[in-house]
């Protein structure tokens, strides 16, 4: 750029005696003045979080709890207040309403209501990201190279996408959990982590349930300095060590920090109990991780690299890292969704580790800062240059132009909702709940039940949506029985109201055989590729001749294919469902 600026001075001034190298040479002296010089571990850096912004940007909006958690926040921001009993679900009589997540559901609807679908993505995106940038910090802190520090980054996006490409509060905590690991590397040598350590945990108990895993992180963080007190002086010393008592300290004050919410302390007791709800032992990534999947696939693979490492790395392993990889190793074998925090956990314990192996790191080295140290960060690897910065702005105007958030961004036109949902959402049947004017409790799969409920705005109910913690065990029991059309399904359905079912033709098959064989009592009014629509019939309207049986209040109604019922007319053409071929029950 310097050669082709002289080039062009030659053209428009007067030739001043100097050669050409002489005066290029000049023009790179001054481009290197005034542009900020990145070096290439920077410049690393700035890459690899662009990357992680298109990538993510890729993801939709899924049909999951998403909707339901807006659904809560557009009640709470139009009532203006937080609800004492559950506006949206069946709870068990006497049962107290307890959202952990009031904050972030009402910033979402509010996010959704001024900046459109689109909006609620980038918000997503950015969380993401700001989430990788945590986790780069937390281990550049443990002073490692910035460039072994960017690489552990991109591997905690890699565990963590089968988890993180969905949109849910626990983005919040993704931050949280990170930097309450920068704050503890801060601690030994920094009082500031005491005030603002504190204040995110005031905010992130408003957020999501996930704020005791950062206890779990400081817990584990002061018995790794007790132990460590004790056998460096004994057990009569142990208060005197400066670090544990300032991890006591902050420990103690984040604890009261999170009282300040809503539920008041009960809070605590509620999060820490949630996980023993009956009905989470039926939803898949409460199950146990197994290898045959993506989530066991990619904790397994991380759990045979730690035994490489641990007899490879020439840095010793501190009491806290065994610590933290004993603990969220077997909580991640407990439960799969713990993944998203294993993802966490594992670059910033490891990193260090890996760089010791490939970077040179000296044999004396250890993770966990000295009692008395203080915290040095070895200096930027690379050189520094003007060239890498125009670099890294050229990288981020193609992350800005490439990924479908960034094009809405730099052009400012709002992204339909339809081309911000995933696929499988289902759209179509929600608006033709609109269209039907249809009212009042329907039975729902649950991956679609959310967003019925979201798109309804309180018109229908469904039996059962993604809070399945919300619900009696009695309630999550109707809820499969009727959704597999197993012995009593009929039972169901009148005991608990229901004026519509939405079927899923695979997930569903056998209800819809069983509401096949009593089809003077049931009757499609929409059917699509995704599903149909089944009405319920009052008692008197059995008596009605099957011609008699069509809906009256849309054109695009369709009977449904049984020989009792007629298909008008007004109805849609559709194939019959292809019946199962054997297993009767």
């Amino acid at each position: 750029m310097s050669a082709y600026d002289t080039a062009l001075d030659d053209l428009m001034t007067k030739p001043s005696g100097e050669s050409f190298e002489v005066r290029a040479a000049r023009r790179i002296a001054r481009w290197e003045h005034w542009l900020p010089q990145l070096s290439k571990a920077q410049l690393s850096l700035i890459g690899v979080l662009c990357a992680i912004f298109v990538l993510t940007s890729l993801f939709p909006l899924h049909h999951t709890d998403l909707w339901g958690h807006l659904a809560y926040g557009r009640h709470i921001v139009e009532n203006g207040t937080l609800p004492t009993v559950d506006p949206l679900g069946e709870a068990a009589a006497g049962e107290t309403f307890t959202n952990v997540s009031w904050l972030a559901q009402a910033a979402g609807y509010q996010l959704w209501k001024h900046a459109g679908p689109g909006g609620l993505q980038l918000a997503h995106v950015l969380l993401v990201t700001l989430a990788i940038g945590a986790v780069i910090l937390a281990i550049r802190v443990q002073r490692v190279a910035l460039g072994w520090a960017v690489a552990g980054g991109a591997i905690a996006y890699l565990l963590a996408m089968p988890i993180s490409g969905v949109i849910r509060p626990q983005l919040f905590g993704m931050i949280g959990l990170p930097l309450t690991l920068v704050a503890l590397s801060l601690l030994p040598t920094r009082r500031l982590p005491l005030l603002w350590l504190p204040l995110m945990f005031k905010l992130w108990c408003n957020v999501h349930g996930s704020f005791v895993l950062g206890f779990v992180v400081i817990g584990c963080y002061l018995a790794s300095g007790v132990l460590a007190a004790a056998k460096q002086q004994g057990l009569s010393s142990i208060w005197k060590e400066m670090v544990v008592r300032r991890t006591a300290l902050l420990l103690a004050l984040s604890v009261a920090a999170t009282g300040l919410n809503p539920q008041g302390f009960g809070l605590l007791f509620s999060v820490l109990t949630f996980g023993n709800h009956s009905n989470l032992q039926s939803i898949v990534e409460w199950h146990p991780t197994v290898l045959a999947s993506l989530t066991g696939g990619l904790f397994f693979g991380s759990l045979l690299v730690t035994g490489i490492l641990i007899r490879t790395s020439r840095r010793r392993f501190s009491i806290y890292e065994v610590l933290l990889l004993i603990t969220f190793a077997v909580a991640t074998l407990l439960a799969m969704r713990m993944l998203t925090w294993w993802a966490i956990i594992w670059p910033v314990v490891m990193t260090p580790h890996l760089a010791a192996v490939f970077g040179g790191v000296s044999a004396n080295a250890t993770s966990r800062l000295p009692l008395r140290s203080k915290t040095e960060i070895t200096p930027l690897v690379g050189d520094r240059t003007a060239m890498n910065t125009l670099i890294a702005v050229a990288i981020v105007f193609v992350a800005l132009v490439v990924s479908p958030v960034g094009d809405a961004v730099v052009t400012g036109q709002e992204r339909a909702e339809a081309m911000v949902v995933s696929d499988e959402t289902p759209v179509i049947l929600a608006d033709t709940i609109d269209r039907l004017e249809i009212t009042g409790k329907i039975f729902a799969p649950m991956k679609w039940a959310d967003y019925l409920l979201w798109h309804a705005d309180g018109s229908v109910s469904p039996l059962v949506f993604s809070h399945v913690h919300r619900i009696t065990s009695n309630t999550w029991q109707d809820y499969q029985r009727l959704g597999q059309g197993a012995e009593g399904w009929a039972a169901v359905i009148a005991r608990h109201q229901l004026t519509h079912l939405v079927l899923d033709h695979e997930d569903n098959h056998r209800l819809i055989l069983r509401l096949r064989e009593q089809a003077d009592a049931y009757r499609v009014v929409h059917r699509d590729q995704r599903g149909l629509i089944v009405e319920v019939l009052p008692p008197t309207a059995t008596e009605l001749q099957p011609g008699e049986q069509h809906v009256k209040k849309s054109e695009h109604a369709t009977g449904m294919a049984s020989p009792s019922v007629k298909v008008t007319k007004h109805s849609e053409p559709t194939a019959t469902l292809p019946a199962r071929s054997s297993n009767k029950s």
